[in-house]
């Protein structure tokens, strides 16, 4: 009795095992890049919130007349500056400078 072997076509189970072990690989890799994703938008989200927020005060702070000494800022609450400190310093320094040459 002799079998007669006829040329089969498809996938070895062997190349079945390879082919979906590199498929779980590559999807791991991208459920792992998921959290990370989300971890990296709410820094950024946090980051664009202090901005927005130091461009406001800034704006705030530049619309303010120079002689002013006191601010509200955008939310109402007033701010105050210390500027007697300031004069008493510069009051200190002195009016006049000399250069001695040589």
């Amino acid at each position: 009795m002799r079998l007669s072997f006829q040329k089969q076509r498809g996938f070895t189970l062997i190349e079945m095992l390879v082919a979906t072990l590199i498929m779980l690989i590559g999807l791991v890799a991208a459920a792992q890049l998921v959290p990370f994703a989300i971890q990296l938008n709410t820094a950024n989200r946090y980051d664009s919130t202090a901005l927005v927020i130091a461009q406001r005060q800034m704006e705030g702070m530049l619309n303010q007349p120079l002689s002013a000494t006191a601010f509200t800022d955008p939310w109402g609450a007033l701010a105050t500056w210390e500027i007697p400190q300031l004069r008493t310093r510069l009051s200190a320094a002195p009016s006049s400078w000399s250069m001695a040459g040589p």
